[in-house]
């Protein structure tokens, strides 16, 4: 199907139209003189599509096409890259001799090992990070200015680049660019169609050996700046799942101590206070962090218990429903074949009405099998739930303790910095107080007169109260869901399974039935 596009140029567009055009020609003959629908294929079997010099403009309705591993879209007029989400498993793809300005729009496309945007009018290489599994990028005849801008360096991410095209673009002029690509793209075993030489590498790697040894060591500082944050995430990940949390090493701490208690540490006897407190208190929140993943650990190998137990049962059924319908089919190909020998008859006919008979009972009894199974899977089910529940309180009982000392180690805390301050407040009105100290500007507001103090730490105290709190509620409220997802997914899956069982017996039920009711029919 085509549209206007100003005097009178008419451009394509992708819609079912020209797909099914498209997939006929370039599918296979069965395909190709029965239709995509006729032949039994769908647009799911298609896994390559060329379509190019169709004056498209815009990529669109692909949507369906999920098992493209290649796709030719040059010689059109595309102006963006955009929806191929999708197309999860493609692994070349032409984007050549288009008006395409940004690279972008392929994230998702991490199968793709051969891009080429030859020919349009892109002044950037960027937006490739997912792609790791690139080994040619044609991006030749566009406008990459210079080597530092495009930047090539860039690529080093792509470690399986061998085969690189930049051609026509300004920076070749640079009377560097051959030695500048290739020093900084070790990996590369083509350049503009050349092979790249053992000797022009290493010639290279000598012209450029100070840039990279600055490149290499800040490389290495962010692949270990990147390692340190996976540990980071990684961690945050498990205490999640854990129920615990934001209560590694001194992180809930560092998160609660409010700024009107740090500022006072300059006053005599403050430091004292805070330096126990802070260690008993990353003591008591650490050994909850550590006693919560292993419960966290003995409930993952409860629940992976239990999945086997199911597993073990469903296969032993299935193993005792299979053999009461082998014995069916055995007594059913004998009746067959005495039929086939001997022809029909009322010896035949009184065979077939006791068999369909044995059918009959056999539906009853592989239902009433799967009721009796269903029924003891809810009572292991519930004997689990109660099992977890009881895990989960002892973790219960332990973070209500733990933040019940928290809360008490605060009051106390804050009750004797009040006095250490109160006492420093009364020294300054008899004129005794220390003069070498040298109090902040926020350390003197809080401070400067009894109301002050009190209202500060008042304010403090609250604020670490509700801290507290609300970091229990936090993990109470993840032990509530985490039982719950657990029973309704486990309850969700024995229902479908269930549902599953039953309609399989009635399509056994139903299929031999009607094979026996046809052979009867023909007495």
């Amino acid at each position: 199907m085509t549209s206007l596009l100003g005097f009178g140029e008419k451009i394509g567009v992708i819609n079912d139209e020209l797909l099914e055009e498209a997939i006929k020609t370039q599918a296979p003959k069965k395909v190709s003189e029965y239709g995509i629908e006729k032949s039994g294929a769908s647009h799911r079997d298609v896994v390559e599509l060329e379509l190019g010099f169709k004056k498209i403009l815009k990529i669109e309705n692909l949507w369906t096409l999920t098992s493209l591993t290649k796709l030719q879209l040059d010689s059109n007029f595309i102006e963006v890259i955009e929806n191929l989400d999708s197309l999860v498993n493609l692994e070349w793809l032409d984007l050549s001799f288009n008006n395409i300005e940004v690279l972008e729009g392929l994230d998702k496309l991490t199968k793709l090992k051969d891009l080429s945007v030859h020919h349009n009018k892109i002044s950037k290489i960027e937006n490739l990070d997912n792609l790791k599994e690139l080994e040619v990028l044609s991006i030749g005849d566009n406008e990459l200015e210079s080597l530092e801008d495009a930047p090539i360096v860039y690529l080093r991410k792509f470690p399986n680049l061998k085969c690189l095209n930049l051609a026509g673009n300004p920076l070749c002029s640079d009377d560097h660019y051959e030695s500048f690509v290739i020093a900084h793209l070790p990996h590369l075993k083509f350049l503009d169609y050349r092979r790249v030489s053992s000797d022009m590498q290493k010639a290279a790697v000598v012209e450029y050996q100070d840039k990279l040894e600055v490149i290499l060591a800040l490389e290495k500082h962010e692949e270990e700046e990147l390692r340190k944050e996976r540990e980071i995430a990684a961690e945050k990940k498990q205490d999640l799942d854990g129920c615990v949390p934001g209560l590694r090493n001194d992180e809930f701490y560092n998160a609660i101590l409010s700024p009107s208690v740090q500022v006072l540490r300059i006053l005599p006897g403050v430091p004292e206070l805070l330096e126990p407190f802070k260690e008993k208190f990353i003591e008591k929140t650490t050994a909850l962090q550590e006693f919560g993943l292993n419960q966290a650990f003995e409930r993952s190998e409860e629940k992976k218990e239990l999945e086997e137990a199911l597993e073990d049962g469903v296969r032993a059924v299935g193993d005792e429903g299979a053999s009461m319908v082998n014995k069916f089919i055995t007594k059913k190909q004998e009746l067959l074949a005495f039929i086939s020998d001997h022809g029909l008859g009322a010896l035949a006919d009184e065979k077939l009405s006791g068999l369909m008979e044995e059918l009959e009972l056999l539906r009853d009894a592989l239902l009433e099998q799967e009721v009796d199974f269903f029924s003891e899977v809810e009572q292991t089910l519930g004997s689990f739930e109660r099992n977890y529940q009881e895990m989960l309180s002892k973790f219960i009982e332990r973070v209500q303790t733990t933040f019940t000392d928290l809360r008490d180690m605060e009051e106390e805390l804050i009750n004797e910095i009040t006095t250490i301050g109160t006492q420093y407040i009364d020294s300054v009105s008899k004129g005794e107080a220390d003069d070498s100290l040298e109090l902040s500007n926020e350390a003197h507001e809080v401070v400067r007169d009894k109301t002050a103090l009190t209202s500060a730490m008042a304010s403090a105290h609250d604020s670490h109260v509700a801290d507290i709190d609300n970091k229990e509620d936090e993990i109470m409220a993840l032990l509530k869901k985490e039982i719950a997802s657990i029973m309704d997914s486990l309850h969700a899956d024995q229902v479908t399974r269930n549902r599953a069982r039953v309609a399989e017996v009635n399509r056994f039920f139903r299929f031999n039935h009607k094979d026996l009711s046809d052979v009867q029919s023909d007495f």
